[in-house]
């Protein structure tokens, strides 16, 4: 369909994938999932970022508590289980 209308109840989340099959390959099929929450895929990257650096700064230290604080508010912590039940539901 090119048109319609979804409707969600409130605080229920919907994800898209992009039709290009070769966009994600770089990529875990967990981590796919996980990217359709926006937000806590970028906080993901940036805490993963600073915590593969050789060595941290005090200011990449601040940082990552602060990103530690937001992927905790956004269920990160249980991100890879949630999206392996996801995937065992479709089948």
């Amino acid at each position: 369909p090119s048109a319609g209308q979804v409707m969600l109840e409130p605080n229920v989340r919907l994800g898209k994938l992009r039709q290009d099959q070769f966009a994600y390959e770089d990529f875990s099929v967990i981590d796919t999932v996980i990217m359709g929450h926006e937000e806590l895929w970028a906080v993901k990257a940036e805490r993963d970022r600073i915590y593969s650096l050789p060595e941290m700064s005090e200011a990449d230290g601040m940082a990552v508590a602060e990103l530690e604080v937001q992927f905790a508010e956004f269920d990160g912590y249980t991100a890879e289980s949630r999206a392996g039940e996801l995937l065992l539901g479709l089948g």
